[in-house]
């Protein structure tokens, strides 16, 4: 009984050790979750504010397309109505000089 006296202590010890050292280990697991989430948050933030400012210059670039081929559409539109006024100028130039340089 005497050498199962003297054990106990050093049960109880080992024990204790054992508890603490699990106490220790959820503790910096725990720890290390609280980090790893800050991070992710953090990451996740900005990988939002990225794709945020990246659909505002894909919608803008959207908007200039729209505008650029609205102006392309009218300038296309002035430049046949120039082109026709043009024609319909020389086709009445070349009748003047036809009256004045009878051949």
């Amino acid at each position: 009984m005497e050498k199962n006296a003297n054990h106990q202590p050093e049960i109880r010890m080992k024990r204790i050790i054992i508890r603490t050292s699990l106490v220790v280990s959820i503790v910096a697991c725990v720890a290390v979750l609280a980090l790893e989430a800050t991070q992710l948050k953090g990451k996740l933030i900005s990988l939002n504010n990225r794709l945020t400012a990246q659909t505002a210059a894909r919608e803008k670039a959207e908007a200039d397309f729209v505008n650029a081929r609205q102006e392309a559409s009218k300038t296309a539109i002035a430049l046949t109505r120039t082109a026709n006024a043009l024609e319909a100028k020389s086709a009445q130039v070349s009748a003047q000089v036809e009256k004045l340089l009878p051949r």
